[in-house]
Parts: C-alpha cells; structure tokens; sequence
C-alpha cells in the first residue's frame, strides 16, 4: 500500500528544508510529542527512538538522503511492520519549495481501509507543520 500527502508550499529553499529534515535532533520540534504516552525520547542525526506506551520501542532510522530533494525514512525497534517514508521537495523558484510525503508498507488488504484514512491524515497534518517552519 502506497499513500501520498497533498503536496504543501513552503516558502523557503529546499535546501534549507532539507538541513531540517535530513536530521532528526533538527525534526524533533515537528514531531508531536504526547509527553504523558511517550518515554525516552532521543534522537543523533540518523536515528530517533522512544518508547511508547502498549508500543514498546519505536525507531525512525534515515536510510536514504539526496540532498536539497529527498529523505527517506524506515522503522526499527519493536514495530512489527516494514514500511518507509519518504519526503520529496522541489523548489519551484528562489525560497519556492513543494513538498510532498510518500508512506509505503505491506499492510493486509483487509486492514487497508481502516489504515489508509488515518495515515493520510497523519501524512497532510505533518506537511501542514513542516510547511510553518
């Protein structure tokens, strides 16, 4: 199952974007964080990790950068399902960046539908937030 975000405008270069997001100690601002549900949160330039409540330990690894067009990311830790995510931009013009995230996983088709609703929202309401910065 592939899943794409609405493609969001951010008024920036991308290589500017991409300084951000090619780092998790420099994303953990974008990232919401339930404090009461969430533990040991950290993160190096490659790797965030935190334990979550009825989760266990989750892990964010990049895996893949280009610079200033791409990061691509994959889970670690205790998450039971493969999947990568990754962020494309494309500067249209001088400080004119597209942005758009792409969730990729094998999911049973029989959860597909209650899955798919969900993660679109996640996806849009993270470009909503990286488009602020």
């Amino acid at each position: 199952m592939q899943i794409e975000s609405k493609i969001g405008k951010i008024l920036r270069t991308s290589e500017a974007i991409y300084n951000i997001i090619s780092d998790f100690s420099k994303i953990e601002p974008l990232i919401p964080i339930p404090k009461e549900k969430v533990k040991d949160f950290t993160t190096t330039e490659d790797v965030c990790s935190f334990t979550a409540e009825g989760a266990g330990t989750i892990e964010l690894k990049i895996v893949n950068r280009e610079p200033f067009s791409l990061v691509k990311y994959t889970g670690g830790g205790d998450i039971p399902l493969k999947f990568f995510i990754w962020i494309q931009l494309k500067e249209a013009k001088p400080n004119d960046t597209r942005i758009k995230i792409t969730f990729r996983a094998d999911i049973p088709k029989a959860m597909e539908v209650m899955f798919k609703s969900k993660v679109e929202k996640a996806l849009n309401s993270l470009i909503d937030k990286i488009s602020g910065i």
